[in-house]
């Protein structure tokens, strides 16, 4: 196997032959690819007659990058280390010889390699005029808000043209009037014209495209009968004669199972005897009167005994097709949409060009589509297609799996005339394509895998491809790719099929010796929301480390909601990682701060974005003093006015900050149109010392802002808040935990690269039922041909329509590539891989658990592993327990102020860009929100806080720890991270809290405070009346029964500790003096809430240095 296929790597490289190279996953293409390049180099004139294009930006980078390495590594002689790197080298000498020959300068941008969108942008900068784009313009991925100018242009011009008018209107009154509906829908359909453009754009004619329609849909269903037919052809007669025989005996229509579209009606009869309504052979014993059969007929025995024949095969899939199949009529609901949308549609693809032209922008969409106007048709080729067809000789394409329809069209023309022209005799012209169907995974992107297997099959544009397929697998371990062969031909499909999407599996060859152990293990743990897993994962990465330090590891999910349990366990084991454009930046507490400074900025008038500003933590007004600037104040409210009014409404305090607030703005007055839009916020952001009161992460996020700013520039779209908004929701924020280590990303992020050891959780998870659109699509491939079914949303969810039968294509495409996207995850290993996520627990213990549903990704898997996983009880949440409690345990919100510190803004320093201590606030008592006290406490609050919550955790074990375990290490550094410490701040604070609880573990009073009891509570909530009878929160570190003395004790954690020239004696008298208030008042909540308490006494404990104090005398 291996002489083979270095025999077809030979092969692939013969520059007079055209090629489709299926290469799965760790079969070397990138290498391969490559030497073709460098093969083709040497057989043309000029380097820029070598076309290779690849989908994305940065890998066309890589593909030139790789390039010049070689030639460069060839011209500098550098040793050759491994054997096959020899044949590369002599190519790359063969290319330095010919350019010496042919005086090429070899400079990088002669090199035709390149992205599909920038050929389409060249191309149509060739022909400006027949393009339609005219002139240069701005290709923009901010598209969204020029379509739904179009949109709402369109209903503008209702007046102006009768026939849209009606159309408009029975649109509108099929979707209930809805105008937010129907303007979505056809928004989206704007985003997707590259498909729909051929058929209902502005070149096509209603009446032409309705019997297109019509003759596809009839071709359709022949394919499916005559499959069908060919299939049950054995029972043919038989069941002809019973379908018959019912039909008669129930008053139906004449059957006629014969092979063409009239017998639609008939085969579906037919099914329904044959499948119950699950889509399973129906068992002989469900043969009854209402199916036509009389009981003890001899035509019951018969299909009795036809359909235990039929048991023991598989149910044809073309048997299933027919019964989704969809009947058309001039009467068709669906079918009146169409047409309607047919005259609609052209005429909004005319009003979005307009709009085009009047803002300068288009999309790539626009782009692709005057791409290939401006190569004319087969029957008239334009000037510039016929220069290229002697420009470029031969065109490569990478990835060829993810091409989407209005691509491959491209591609056709490029290629168009080719066989022709090689037939002649004449230097070939060759094509290159390399994919693997097993991994196109993009099917949101609009790839159709289908193209590929088309291409595969029958060439592109009347051009022949010789196909080749690597085996060799040079990434794995042979244990992972024995598990990928084993699992994955039982998962894929056993046949290609291009209507469906579907990719059977193409087994491969390990190169790499199997390591021992289990290569693949899946695992599954109680539904908890993914404590359990994710814990146990962070674990399972810590014992990798220790033994190879250098691993690389990544945690693998299918959606970006899916990260918060691994990055929060992740976190608290320590373990640094990189997370990859997992939340949205809108969600950033500074960007959202960045977008009301911008929002207030370009329309002071904004109530809303002027009370953001107020409250912002550079400012930080309590609502009293906010209240106090605006109950009388006329509307709409003026900020700059308000905040001049601070000085005599407000304390000194709160004035200083809305003085800060107006000397800002006043600086980004007197700087206004004078400054770049980036520095001109940026520079107001300095000056409001705003980036001191964010985290590391935060700083980013607000540079990820900025950079918005300096787009709006450039595109000429200015200070647009509407604009940021709708760009911002395209911007994805990364976390950074500690140097880089585990990455955690997506597994279409995935695609591509390549890790020693791969986790994949959450794969109980199943996938969102796809939501229904304003029209569907599919192409058709049948016998040999790409024609276009399209069908409206006819709202008729269970009837035969022609748009129900597309919602059922596309529901299979969807699982037949969930399918190749767990093949792409497992497939990203080296070494090991892991399978995780959440079963049903099935009984009392949890000891039992039940795999996830079939439509899950471990569903899909279940037969095919047989069942077998790893299970872990229930119990494992308990370690570390406090993430299943503080999930489950209901707390009631605490209010929180997150403000500058007052002495930042005393000594106020524009440039400084240092950052300071975060103060924040968490309110048991509304009116102590006033009580800010200095940001130099705040890292021993926060130490405060997460001791407390420690204590609490430890009092909830069954068994204390004699000393800090690293649960409870990572719990402590996990909740100073958590409340924004980092640096030496994190480190110092880490060592007092753990001292603390060091020092509670080896007290015996410590230990008798938290050891378990029948009747205690930590952290207990109680209610009661405050200042003008506010509800008030009441914390109650901790209460038991003391079983022995029968007597309920109070106590209350202080972290505080004896000033350095005070006493203990005289420590305690403060504390005492400052506490008892307090400790009296929760006596009195506590007797309430336990009536049968015979006595309840009150006492501090100080974990610092041990110290206990009783408030009562007789303790």
């Amino acid at each position: 196997m291996i002489d083979s296929d270095t025999q077809i790597r030979t092969t692939a490289l013969d520059p007079t032959r055209s090629f489709c190279v299926t290469a799965p996953a760790g079969s070397g293409k990138t290498e391969l690819l490559t030497q073709r390049i460098l093969a083709l180099l040497p057989t043309v004139d000029r380097p820029e007659q070598v076309l290779a294009m690849t989908f994305t930006r940065k890998a066309a980078a890589e593909m030139r990058e790789r390039l010049l390495s070689k030639l460069d590594e060839a011209r500098r002689r550098v040793e050759v280390i491994e054997s096959y790197e020899q044949q590369t080298r002599d190519l790359a000498l063969a290319v330095l010889a010919h350019a010496d020959e042919r005086n090429w300068s070899l400079d990088p941008e002669q090199f035709n390699l390149r992205t599909i969108d920038s050929l389409c942008a060249d191309l149509t900068r060739q022909m400006p005029i027949l393009s339609g784009l005219g002139g240069a313009v701005e290709i923009t991925e901010q598209d969204k808000p020029l379509f739904e100018l179009a949109v709402i242009e369109l209903f503008d011009a209702v007046g102006s043209d009768a026939q849209v008018g009606e159309d408009l209107r029975c649109l509108l009154l099929h979707f209930n009037n809805d105008w937010d509906v129907l303007r979505g829908l056809l928004v989206a359909l704007l985003a997707r014209r590259g498909d729909w453009a051929d058929t209902l754009g502005q070149h096509t004619y209603p009446a032409e495209a309705a019997r297109a329609l019509q003759t596809t849909v009839e071709a359709l269903i022949a394919s499916v009968v005559r499959r069908l037919h060919e299939s049950l052809e054995p029972w043919s007669e038989e069941l002809q004669a019973l379908a018959q025989l019912s039909a008669d005996e129930l008053d139906k229509p004449e059957v006629s199972l014969c092979s063409n579209y009239q017998a639609l009606a008939s085969w579906q009869y037919a099914a329904h005897i044959l499948l119950t309504g699950t889509n399973e052979w129906r068992k002989p014993g469900g043969v009854n009167i209402k199916l036509g059969f009389p009981a003890k007929s001899e035509a019951k025995a018969r299909l009795q005994s036809l359909l235990t024949s039929l048991s023991e095969l598989p149910v044809p899939s073309a048997l299933l097709e027919l019964r989704a199949l969809p009947v058309l009529s001039d009467n068709d609901t669906s079918w009146r949409l169409v047409l309607r949308l047919s005259r609609l549609l052209p005429v909004l693809q005319a009003q979005l060009l307009l709009v085009f032209q009047r803002e300068g922008r288009v999309d790539f969409t626009h782009v692709a589509l005057a791409a290939s106007q401006a190569l004319g048709s087969d029957e008239e080729p334009t000037d510039l297609a016929l220069r290229l067809d002697y420009q470029i000789a031969h065109i490569l394409v990478d990835e060829f799996q993810d091409t989407s329809n209005q691509q491959f069209k491209l591609l056709k023309k490029l290629m168009r005339g080719w066989h022709e022209h090689n037939v002649t005799g004449a230097p070939p012209r060759t094509a290159f394509i390399v994919g693997d169907g097993m991994q196109s995974i993009y099917g949101f992107r609009y790839a159709d895998v289908g193209l590929f297997l088309q291409a595969k099959a029958r060439g592109i544009g009347g051009l022949p491809l010789e196909s080749l397929e690597l085996t060799q697998n040079f990434r794995s371990q042979a244990g992972v790719v024995d598990w990928v062969n084993r699992v994955f031909a039982q998962v894929f499909p056993k046949v290609n099929d291009a209507e469906r999407s579907e990719v059977s599996h193409t087994s491969a060859v390990p190169v790499n010796a199997a390591l021992p152990g289990n290569a693949v293990e899946a695992h599954l743990f109680p539904d908890d929301a993914g404590l359990a897993e994710a814990n146990w994962i962070a674990g399972k990465i810590g014992h990798i480390y220790q033994s190879e330090p250098d691993a690389t590891i990544a945690v693998l999910i299918r959606a970006r909601s899916h990260a918060a349990p691994i990055i929060a366990a992740l976190q608290q084991h320590d373990l640094p990682f990189l997370g990859r454009d997992l939340e949205k930046i809108q969600h950033s507490a500074s960007v959202m701060d960045l977008l009301s400074l911008c929002r207030w900025l370009s329309n002071p008038a904004d109530e809303v974005a002027a009370l953001a500003l107020l409250r912002a933590p550079f400012c930080g007004l309590l609502l009293s003093e906010i209240y106090a600037l605006i109950e009388d104040q006329p509307r709409p409210l003026s900020l700059r006015k308000i905040l001049r009014r601070a000085s005599d409404l407000l304390d000194a305090d709160a004035a200083i900050r809305a003085g800060s607030l107006e000397a800002a703005l006043d600086w980004a007055e007197s700087r206004r149109d004078r400054l770049s839009l980036r520095i001109w916020v940026e520079q107001i952001w300095l000056q409001l010392q705003a980036a001191s009161t964010l985290s590391m992460q935060g700083r980013a996020d607000a540079m990820s802002f900025f950079d918005l700013l300096a787009r709006a520039d450039a595109e000429g779209v200015g200070l647009d808040p509407d604009w940021l908004e709708r760009a911002l929701e395209q911007r994805y924020a990364s976390h950074e935990h500690g140097q880089f280590g585990v990455e955690l990303m997506t597994l279409h992020k995935a695609k591509g690269l390549q890790f020693d050891y791969v986790f994949m959780p959450a794969l109980h998870k199943g996938t969102r039922g796809n939501q229904r659109e304003l029209l569907r699509w599919h192409f058709q491939a049948r016998e040999g041909e790409r024609s276009f079914l399209i069908a409206a949303d006819d709202r008729l969810k269970k009837a035969p329509t022609l748009y129900n039968y597309l919602s059922w294509l596309q529901k299979g495409k969807e699982a037949a590539e969930l399918r190749r996207l767990l093949y792409v995850g497992v497939t990203r290993a080296r070494c090991r891989v892991w399978l995780s996520g959440a079963g049903r627990v099935d009984n009392t213990d949890g000891s039992q658990l039940t795999w996830p549903g079939s439509a899950s990704p471990l569903g899909i898997l279940r037969e095919a592993l047989s069942g077998n996983a790893v299970e872990h009880a229930s119990s494992i949440t308990e370690t570390p327990r406090e993430e299943k409690d503080s999930e489950t345990q209901p707390s009631l919100p605490t209010c929180q102020l997150l403000r500058l510190p007052l002495a930042n803004l005393v000594a106020h320093k524009p440039d400084d860009g240092a950052l300071a201590s975060i103060e924040r606030q968490q309110g048991i008592q509304a009116e102590q929100l006033a009580l800010i006290q200095h940001a130099g406490h705040f890292n021993e609050r926060t130490v405060g806080v997460v001791v407390h919550r420690a204590l609490e955790l430890l009092s909830q074990r069954d068994v204390l720890p004699n000393e800090v375990d690293t649960a409870i290490r990572r719990g402590l550094q996990f909740g100073l991270a958590d409340a924004g410490l980092y640096g030496d701040s994190l480190t110092e604070s880490l060592v007092v809290a753990e001292t603390m609880i060091a020092a509670t573990l080896n007290d015996e009073r410590g230990r008798w405070i938290l050891s378990q009891r029948s009747d205690a509570h930590s952290e207990l909530v109680l209610m009661s009346s405050g200042v003008n009878g506010a509800p008030v929160q009441n914390i109650i570190d901790r209460t038991f029964l003391d079983s022995e003395t029968g007597k309920r004790w109070v106590i209350d954690y202080k972290t505080s500790r004896p000033n350095p020239l005070e006493t203990e004696q005289q420590f305690l008298a403060r504390e005492v003096q400052h506490y008892a208030p307090q400790l009296t008042r929760y006596r009195a909540l506590i007797e309430a809430f336990d009536p049968a308490a015979s006595a309840v006494k009150t006492a501090l404990y100080f974990p610092a240095n041990s110290l206990w104090l009783c408030i009562e005398d007789d303790a």
